[in-house]
């Protein structure tokens, strides 16, 4: 008997089959045939279930928001994801990939039909019946930090690390993301700040505006901009009062925000702007929801394209 080894898939360890050779004695003295075939048996079926078990073992991921899926392509394990939330837009390689809707509304169906290994998602994700739902059937699930300040930024990074087992690559990405949100300490110096008033919208019957432990606050702090709102916390209804008090310099607003109630002229057109600074000037400054709405790797980033757009010093 002489031994032929082969691999079935590149993840599989080399298994080497039996391959019998007819003998030169006898017939008497070889083995009989269905021995042969038992032998033949036995290690074919072993070489499946190792294939099987290579297979079972690739991760199969579905990452629920943008800042999320930006994470885990940081990571280096955007070949793990199967499928994203439709805020998941960066990098452009996502957009190939199923989208499971978006990601506070859910279905149970269309998650488990694509068979996933792990779910990344945060607090936001829902609705919860559909969570409790993905909990009950064994998928597992990691939950990761949702929060606006830059110590969640970093907690998130970390948590992502460790669900994908990098941790290592989890340090490194934030030794570097403190990196370069060291060099934006010079930003902050500046005595006279600019009114900043970021509005969400989406269609003119949804206009908030950002005030405090938003990831917009927490980007114009380290930009030296001001907050035009303040005294309030998360997203309240914009009301022409509000804007008016605010008088801002500039107005701060995500592209399809902007494209939701009809662009730049729609916007100079919105209750209270055009008796600001920012109206009378049109001081206007747009960018994407990820790059607005949530602190990760390219923030830093995002920070001094606007510092620089908004014409501010430092």
């Amino acid at each position: 008997m002489t031994l032929k080894c082969k691999s079935l898939i590149t993840t599989t360890p080399i298994v080497c089959l039996p391959l019998f050779k007819p003998s030169r004695t006898s017939s008497a003295s070889a083995p009989p045939r269905n021995k042969e075939i038992g032998m033949r048996i036995v290690f074919a079926s072993f070489l499946f279930a190792m294939s099987a078990t290579a297979f079972a073992e690739t991760p199969r991921i579905i990452s629920l928001g943008g800042g999320i899926t930006e994470l885990v392509c940081a990571l280096d394990a955007c070949d793990k994801i199967v499928a994203v939330d439709t805020s998941s837009t960066f990098p452009e390689s996502l957009k190939a990939l199923p989208k499971v809707g978006y990601a506070r509304n859910l279905s149970v169906e269309g998650i488990v039909a694509l068979k996933p290994t792990m779910l990344l998602l945060d607090a936001d994700a829902g609705p919860p019946h559909v969570i409790q739902k993905l909990e009950a059937l064994k998928i597992p699930i990691t939950k990761v930090n949702s929060g606006s300040k830059l110590e969640d930024a970093r907690v998130r990074i970390k948590e992502v690390a460790a669900a994908l087992g990098t941790p290592d690559k989890g340090e490194k990405l934030l030794k570097e993301f403190d990196t370069k949100i060291a060099k934006l300490s010079s930003y902050q110096n500046e005595k006279v700040k600019k009114r900043v008033l970021f509005i969400y919208a989406r269609g003119g019957k949804h206009l908030m505006v950002a005030g405090d432990n938003t990831a917009v606050s927490t980007l114009l702090t380290l930009m030296g901009a001001q907050n035009a709102i303040q005294g309030i916390d998360g997203f309240k209804p914009l009301t022409a009062e509000a804007v008016a008090a605010a008088k801002p310099d500039v107005i701060l607003m995500t592209q399809s925000g902007a494209e939701s109630i009809g662009g730049r002229d729609a916007v100079f057109a919105l209750p209270g702007i055009k008796i600001t600074p920012a109206g009378a000037n049109k001081k206007l400054f747009l960018d994407s929801d990820l790059e607005l709405l949530t602190i990760g790797p390219r923030t830093a980033d995002v920070i001094e394209a606007m510092h620089t757009e908004l014409g501010l010093k430092g």
